[in-house]
């Protein structure tokens, strides 16, 4: 048991880390893969796993972020600045 809570101990470190080194905004994003996966596992856990359907597929929940700059730019600029923030 003690050699599992080293390695543990070893993993968190290693995460932490990482996490530190990340710019707040990835970590933001980090923090919610995170919880992503928790809830992903946890329902697989506890037998409540269901098939996918494709509407569960994505969530929207992105919608209209950028709904502020439409009246500077297009659609089709909007998209452009999209990948350029993406990349930054």
């Amino acid at each position: 048991m003690l050699h599992l809570n080293i390695k543990k101990m070893n993993a968190l470190s290693l995460l932490e880390d990482k996490f530190n080194d990340l710019p707040k905004r990835a970590q933001s994003e980090a923090l919610a893969f995170i919880d992503s996966l928790a809830k992903k596992y946890k329902s697989i856990s506890s037998g409540k796993a269901k098939k996918k359907s494709n509407n569960d597929l994505f969530e929207f929940n992105w919608e209209g972020a950028l709904s502020h700059h439409k009246k500077k730019f297009t659609a089709v600029e909007l998209q452009h600045k999209a990948t350029e923030w993406r990349s930054i």
